[in-house]
């Protein structure tokens, strides 16, 4: 578990999760940062989950992802929790992945909104951890609307892929919902962090080419194609990126 809150939210999961009878197989727990934990932090240098596959000799959490990647190279499954605050409101379900294996994990998960992020297109996604695994899925808890509530969501998803599995008794068969696929195909990348995006976008909504993407003083950014918008920034961190967005294409599977 990649920790985004850690006063308070996957460090309970955790907690709820240990508590649990594992009658077939074995249940890992990881807080994967317990320094940025304890301090805190979402990190100390770098962000963990930008770190991977990790190196020896350089900042803690490339150190981090370095061991990591060597304890969880012999799962199975990993699932990868995180918080998440999105203008659509909604859990979000990232892999970078569509092999057969992913896709069966993926059916097995009651989140509907699946974010496919192809390394061979989003460079960014080689860094994170689920890239350095056998099979692992990202689980994105929307925080806005309370804490405890994602806290909930996210223990009974847990839950409900283990007894998929069979971990907890015999194999219960899961609800094979159909899933909406994003899958990433670029960026959208603004001229300087000083640009407001507009407001009237939507995460996952459909944006149409020559729409109003942000602006400053006299000048705008416009769509140059019709495209989904995902992990849209409401404004740009001026420790962060110029990135806007992820641009998307909506398939169902």
């Amino acid at each position: 578990i990649d920790e985004r809150d850690p006063a308070y939210l996957f460090g309970q999961v955790i907690t709820r999760l240990k508590k649990l009878k594992i009658e077939r197989g074995m249940l890992r727990l990881i807080l994967a940062h317990p320094k940025a934990y304890s301090k805190k932090k979402y990190f100390l240098k770098k962000n963990l989950n930008a770190s991977f596959p990790g190196m020896l000799g350089e900042t803690y959490e490339q150190m981090l992802a370095y061991y990591l990647k060597k304890d969880l190279a012999e799962c199975d499954i990993v699932l990868d929790l995180h918080s998440i605050s999105a203008s659509s409101g909604v859990d979000m379900c990232i892999t970078t992945s569509m092999s057969e294996k992913h896709k069966n994990l993926i059916k097995k998960i009651r989140i509907e909104r699946v974010m496919y992020a192809d390394p061979k297109h989003i460079p960014y996604a080689r860094s994170t951890l689920i890239d350095h695994v056998p099979c692992g899925v990202s689980l994105e808890y929307f925080t806005d609307e309370g804490k405890k509530k994602a806290q909930n969501r996210a223990f009974r998803d847990v839950c409900r892929i283990l007894d998929s599995f069979g971990l907890r008794s015999k194999v219960k068969e899961s609800v094979k919902d159909k899933k909406v696929l994003f899958t990433l195909i670029d960026t959208i990348e603004l001229p300087s962090k000083k640009y407001v995006p507009n407001k009237a976008l939507r995460e996952a909504g459909k944006i149409y080419k020559g729409t109003k993407l942000a602006s400053f003083k006299k000048k705008a950014v416009y769509a140059s194609s019709n495209f989904y918008p995902l992990l849209l920034k409401k404004r740009l961190d001026t420790q962060g990126s110029t990135r806007l967005c992820f641009v998307a294409e909506k398939s169902i599977f």
